[in-house]
C-alpha cells in the first residue's frame, strides 16, 4: 500500500474526507478531483486505486489528493475501511464517497453533507431518482435485485433504512463511521452499510439526485456476480438476524 501525502484540513472548521475508490478508471480522476474541490474547498480528497492494471501518477490528480494504491483488487468494501481508518485517525468530521466513472453529481455534494453538518442525520444517502429508467434486461435484473434487497433491508430494520439502499453516493458521520468500520465489508457493501445504519438506529436521511450517464468505463457488475452477490446478502442478513437486537 502506497504511503499517504497531504495532510487534513484545518481541525478548526468542519473537515470532510471525501474519498473516490476507482478500479481502471482513470480519465476523469483529474477533472472529478477539481470539481470537489470547487464544491467544497476546505474538503480533503483520499483517492483509493483498487489494484488497477495501471498505477495512478500524482500529477493526474493534483498534490493536495492523498493517494493510496492497493496491491490487487480487493473490492469496495475494503476500500471502505481504508477510508473509515484514515478518517478516524485524523479525526474528520463527515465522510463522502464520489465515484470515479462520473456518475455521481458532484455539484449535489454540499447538499449531501448538509444534514451531517447541521446535526440532522449521521448516514445520508443520494437518493437516485432515475434509477429506474432503462428497459434492457439487464436492467430489469438489477431492478429485480435491488427491490429485493431494499424490502429485505426496511423489513430488518422495521423502515429504518434509505430508500436506495444501493446507491454508492453517501456521506456518514464520526458515530456512523465507527460502527461501520467494525463490519467486514464485502466487494459491495452498500446494502451491508444501510442494513447496519438501520439496525443500529442511527438517524438516516436521504437526498433526491439524478444519476449522470456512465461517462467512462462500464458495470464491473456481471449477472454472475449479481447472483453471488445475492447469495452472500442473504448470508449476510442470517448472520444480523441471528445477533441479539441492536448494540450501542
Amino acid at each position: 500500500m502506497a504511503e499517504e501525502a497531504g495532510s487534513p484540513p484545518d481541525p478548526s472548521a468542519p473537515s470532510i474526507l471525501v474519498m473516490i475508490p476507482t478500479y481502471n478508471d482513470f480519465e476523469l480522476l483529474g477533472d472529478i478531483v477539481k470539481s470537489i474541490r470547487a464544491e467544497l474547498p476546505n474538503s480533503t480528497v483520499l483517492v483509493i486505486n483498487d489494484g488497477s492494471d495501471e498505477p495512478i501518477f500524482r500529477n493526474d490528480i493534483g498534490d493536495e489528493c492523498l493517494l493510496v494504491g492497493l496491491k490487487m483488487n480487493m473490492g469496495l468494501g475494503l476500500c471502505m475501511h481504508v477510508a473509515f481508518d484514515h478518517f478516524l485517525r485524523y479525526d474528520y468530521d463527515v465522510l463522502a464517497r464520489v465515484d470515479s466513472d462520473g456518475q455521481h453529481p458532484v455539484g449535489s455534494l454540499t447538499k449531501l453533507v448538509q444534514p451531517i453538518l447541521q446535526g440532522k442525520a449521521s448516514y445520508v444517502v443520494g437518493c437516485r431518482s432515475n434509477r429506474n429508467e432503462s428497459r434492457s434486461m439487464r436492467a430489469y435484473l438489477a431492478r429485480f435485485v435491488r427491490g429485493y434487497m431494499a424490502f429485505i433491508v426496511s423489513t430488518v430494520t422495521r423502515g429504518w433504512s434509505p430508500e436506495d439502499i444501493t446507491s454508492g453516493f453517501i456521506a456518514a458521520d464520526r458515530k456512523t463511521v465507527q460502527h461501520l468500520n467494525r463490519q467486514y465489508l464485502e466487494r459491495y457493501p452498500e446494502p451491508q452499510m444501510s442494513l447496519a445504519v438501520g439496525r443500529q438506529k442511527l438517524p438516516v436521511e436521504s437526498i433526491e439526485i439524478e444519476q449522470l450517464d456512465r461517462a467512462h468505463g462500464v458495470s464491473t457488475i456481471t449477472v454472475g456476480q449479481a447472483l453471488r452477490f445475492l447469495y452472500r446478502f442473504n448470508i449476510n442478513v442470517l448472520a444480523v438476524l441471528m445477533q441479539k437486537g441492536t448494540t450501542r
